[in-house]
């Protein structure tokens, strides 16, 4: 005699659960490199610095160097480096187009 399918009818539930906290991924500190960097942003909360690292991932290399400035702490939102100023500057012209401001900066020491 041929198996038949046993065929069994299930009700499912749909819950509504609570959003989890995703804490961001620690600050990387590259920006100790040296070459020329994109600063793309400074601000003062962590929280926004580490919301445009991850949006500007996909540029290449992003990192966040904490600066004191007038006794006040910022965190500087840094994309690269590149070995040279004009493929640095060519960086900037791709993530100006792509809708971000970005200001080249030399570290040598």
């Amino acid at each position: 005699a041929p198996v038949l399918p046993v065929v069994q009818k299930l009700a499912v539930r749909a819950e509504a659960i609570a959003p989890v906290a995703v804490q961001p991924a620690p600050a990387v500190r590259q920006a100790d490199a040296r070459g020329f960097f994109l600063q793309a942003g400074s601000f003062a909360d962590l929280g926004n610095a580490n919301l445009l690292r991850d949006q500007l991932r996909a540029n290449g290399p992003v990192s966040i160097a904490a600066v004191q400035v007038n006794g006040t702490e910022f965190y500087r939102v840094m994309v690269g480096p590149w070995a040279s100023r004009a493929d640095a500057e060519q960086a900037q012209t791709r993530l100006s187009a792509a809708g971000t401001k970005a200001l080249v900066v030399a570290k040598l020491d």
